[in-house]
């Protein structure tokens, strides 16, 4: 008999009783960690940019050369965009690579630039501020770099294409012609009747 929490209005089921967010587009933007990567993405991306756009003076007040400055705004760049498309992307594991070209950057800002402060907001001893927000971002890289490969936001199985780690018997779309585990297709009268319990 059926599983009523397998089934879902949209015809897609991940064959392990739970349905679903949707297809297309929002299957891939659904999950909370899309919360996350949005934020992530939004601060290193501005301070990228912001970065290239004056590299001479960022280099004069970080104490780095001009080159220096333009590769920590390429990492903090091309990492933030990483992890905030990695849902959309073949391979999901972009968004641990994110991470990891992210973190390098947050603990060098920690121990160069903030140690010694938690309090962010600039003191005599800390112009810069202290290091509650650097600790904040890096958590967040370490975040999706423990993911690996398990980084995407949703489960990107379509369904009926069942994998070892799917349960056996359980039956997938809206038809519940797809099954796993070599279950038989139900007989419409059999779904109706899981349907309603």
């Amino acid at each position: 008999m059926m599983n009523s929490s397998c089934y879902s209005s949209s015809g897609s089921c991940d064959c392990k009783g739970a349905c679903s967010c949707g297809g297309g587009m929002m299957k891939k933007c659904c999950h909370p960690d899309m919360l996350l990567r949005v934020a992530f993405a939004s601060v290193f991306l501005y301070h990228g940019i912001l970065k290239l756009t004056m590299l001479s003076g960022m280099a004069a007040g970080l104490g780095i050369p001009v080159w220096g400055v333009a590769v920590v705004a390429g990492l903090e760049i091309i990492g933030s965009l990483l992890v905030l498309l990695a849902p959309f992307m073949k391979h999901s594991c972009m968004a641990a690579l994110g991470g990891l070209m992210v973190a390098p950057v947050m603990l060098v800002a920690i121990f160069k630039y903030h140690w010694g402060q938690w309090n962010f907001l600039p003191s005599a001893t800390h112009p810069a501020g202290g290091m509650e927000f650097q600790v904040v971002l890096l958590l967040l890289a370490l975040y999706f770099i423990a993911k690996g490969k398990h980084c995407g936001a949703c489960r990107m199985m379509k369904a009926g294409s069942c994998g070892s780690e799917e349960k056996s018997g359980s039956c997938c779309g809206e038809d519940q012609s797809k099954c796993c585990g070599g279950a038989e297709k139900p007989a419409m009268g059999g779904m109706n009747n899981g349907m309603k319990k």
